[in-house]
């Protein structure tokens, strides 16, 4: 297909927030604390914590080719350790929303507006 002919650059930049967090969260878990950018040519889309399931999934159309890391993780601790394909989603165009898939989870990035 040809969207999967695109030539894929995906960058995902990612800041950590320390502080003090009572909450029990599992360790590795993607959250919107640790949010990332996906580029796919000159379109930028942020991660949400927004998990997809299979059924809004309409099709894959990509993968991801470069992580660029800014923020050390220890290895159990890494919500980007195993980033994987990206998806077309059903009822949302391109433009607007693509599905990425992090640790096994499909979650859905949103277009990222410029301010």
């Amino acid at each position: 297909m040809r969207l999967k002919k695109l030539s894929l650059i995906l960058i995902l930049g990612f800041t950590l927030f320390l502080g003090c967090n009572t909450t029990n969260k599992i360790k590795g878990d993607f959250t919107n604390i640790t949010p990332a950018e996906v580029q796919i040519k000159e379109t930028t889309y942020l991660l949400t914590d927004e998990i997809i399931s299979n059924e809004d999934v309409q099709e894959e159309i990509g993968a991801i080719a470069q992580v660029h890391e800014i923020v050390s993780y220890m290895e159990n601790d890494n919500p980007y350790k195993n980033p994987g394909k990206i998806f077309k989603l059903k009822d949302i165009e391109i433009e607007e929303g693509i599905g990425v898939e992090v640790n096994d989870k499909i979650y859905l990035a949103e277009y990222k507006k410029e301010i």
